[in-house]
């Protein structure tokens, strides 16, 4: 009897093994349930926010409670370029291809924004020359604040301009304006000496200034 009884739960065993094997009794969710055991239930990741509509606050003074904090060091800090009305600056992206170090598309990474005003065009000097085109030459302003994401406080802001060289005697006969916009590059440079060292004190008030052909 004591034999049989023990070939039983052998071979009863040895079916179970086998129905696990072949998937007969389902999933090892169903099993887990059957006999008692727990499965371990990872909590689902918080979604991220969305790059770049929710750092658009910081744009208006008002912090991003998702940006990364910011504390004065010298090394790259995750910056992004937006306009006036929080939507993406066109320099975001010459901003990735040439400092992609201070680069990111993730608002929990986002330390800095440079929030930049509209381009403004002045005709300073028409000059006039009798065997060829007139030479028109432009100066262009700007001004762009640096902001804080987490807090959205305003850490500076600065005035640049763009002034043109003074007309030749002689000009290229092709040429017939003088002068570009303030480039990202004249910009940056500004806001990587503040994010690195911090802001100076008093703040400066004259534009910073650079002579263009």
């Amino acid at each position: 009897m004591k034999a049989f009884l023990i070939c039983s739960i052998l071979g009863g065993l040895g079916f179970v093994a086998m129905g696990l094997h072949q998937g007969l009794f389902g999933s090892s969710r169903t099993l887990s349930k059957l006999f008692g055991t727990h499965e371990e239930v990872k909590a689902p990741e918080p979604a991220r926010a969305k790059f770049p509509q929710a750092l658009a606050p910081a744009a208006h003074g008002k912090p991003v409670p998702e940006a990364a904090p910011y504390e004065i060091a010298d090394r790259p800090h995750k910056l992004v370029f937006l306009k006036t009305n929080g939507r993406e600056h066109p320099w975001q992206e010459e901003h990735a291809n040439h400092n992609g170090d201070w680069c990111t598309t993730k608002v929990e990474e986002v330390e800095l924004i440079v929030v930049v005003g509209p381009s403004r065009e002045l005709l300073v000097e028409q000059k006039v020359y009798h065997n060829a085109p007139p030479v028109d030459r432009y100066q262009y302003d700007l001004e762009a604040w640096l902001v804080e994401a987490k807090t959205g406080a305003v850490l500076a802001r600065r005035k640049f301009q763009n002034r043109p060289r003074l007309a030749r005697s002689r000009e290229d006969f092709a040429t017939t304006r003088i002068g570009a916009p303030v480039s990202y590059h004249t910009v940056f440079r500004w806001a990587a000496e503040i994010a690195r060292h911090g802001a100076p004190n008093p703040p400066p008030l004259e534009p910073i200034v650079t002579i263009v052909d």
